[in-house]
């Protein structure tokens, strides 16, 4: 990861992957990929969707915290 400053605005601070990043890409897409199968392995449609619910007011209540 890089982080480059806007000569324009000194708030602004552009992040983007370097190039190792770039490559290491397809590797995290498919630990991702693992991980969503694990996780909703044995859902039914609805199920899944609560949890997608559930896990949202969860990130929700973790930022608050910050």
């Amino acid at each position: 990861m890089q982080r480059i400053k806007s000569d324009s605005d000194a708030r602004f601070t552009r992040v983007s992957l370097t190039q190792k990043g770039f490559e290491l890409q397809p590797i995290f897409e498919m630990i991702s990929e693992k991980l969503n199968a694990l996780t909703y392995f044995g859902l039914r449609d609805e199920e899944a969707m609560l949890l997608e619910i559930l896990l949202e007011k969860a990130i929700v209540n973790f930022e608050k915290q910050e």
